[in-house]
């Protein structure tokens, strides 16, 4: 006798469908970022960005992933 359901059995997003939604975020990202002034970064903050330029979600590491989120969400605050 089964305790517990699968997760497929509880509508939980397969492994591919969250991958395919973190994808999507990322290239939202990526174009966030594209859209912002270098002039209004540091000069780290600007050749981070100008290193991501050609790059697509696939390529990205984790630790850019994570430089990149927060860059965007510290750039988008300041502008608020």
């Amino acid at each position: 006798m089964r305790i517990r359901p699968s997760a497929v059995e509880c509508g939980a997003p397969s492994q591919k469908t969250m991958q395919e939604q973190r994808l999507r975020e990322l290239e939202d990202l990526l174009q966030r970022a594209r859209e912002i002034k270098l002039f209004r970064l540091t000069e780290d903050e600007g050749n981070f960005l100008r290193g991501l330029h050609y790059k697509s979600a696939e390529e990205l590491s984790r630790d850019e992933e994570t430089r990149l989120r927060a860059l965007v969400k510290l750039h988008w605050r300041r502008e608020e």
